[in-house]
C-alpha cells in the first residue's frame, strides 16, 4: 500500500521525468534547463501528497472527492487542456520565430507536471485494497 513516503518518491521522479518530456518538446536546442528540471522536479515532490492534505486519513473510509475517479476524469480533461495550450503557445513562438520560451509555457509545463504527479498518486492509490471511490 503507498504511503507518504511512496507517494513522495513517485511524484519527484515524476516530476523529473516529466520536465525531460516537456523540454524535448519545447526546447529546439535541445540543451538541458536545469532550472526548469528543478521547478518540475520541486513541483512534483510538492503535490505528490496532495490529495492525501485535503483528504487526511484520519479514518479507514478517508477517500472521497479528491480520491476519486470523477476528479481523476477532471484531472485527465485538465491535462488534455493543458497539452493543447502549451502546443498553441508554441505554434506562436514559432511563427514570431523566437527561441526562447515564454513564461506562460513554463507555467503551463508546471502546471501539467502537478496534473500527471497528481494522477499517479490517485493511479497508485487505485490499487490499495480499499481502490477508489466513483464520486
Amino acid at each position: 500500500m503507498p504511503n507518504g513516503r511512496t507517494h513522495f518518491i513517485a511524484g519527484t521522479i515524476c516530476g523529473a521525468l516529466g520536465s525531460l518530456v516537456i523540454q524535448d518538446q519545447l526546447h529546439d536546442n535541445k540543451e538541458l534547463d536545469t532550472r526548469h528540471l528543478l521547478l518540475s522536479t520541486g513541483t512534483g515532490a510538492a503535490v505528490s501528497r496532495l490529495p492525501d492534505i485535503l483528504e487526511p486519513a484520519f479514518h479507514p473510509n478517508h477517500r472521497a472527492f479528491f480520491h476519486s475517479f470523477t476528479f481523476g476524469a477532471l484531472l485527465g480533461f485538465a491535462g488534455v487542456q493543458v497539452v493543447k495550450k502549451i502546443k498553441e503557445k508554441r505554434r506562436q513562438r514559432k511563427t514570431l520565430g523566437l527561441q526562447q520560451i515564454s513564461g506562460t509555457e513554463i507555467l503551463l509545463a508546471i502546471a501539467l507536471v502537478a496534473i500527471v504527479v497528481i494522477s499517479l498518486h490517485l493511479l497508485m492509490d487505485m490499487f490499495t485494497k480499499r481502490g477508489l471511490p466513483v464520486v
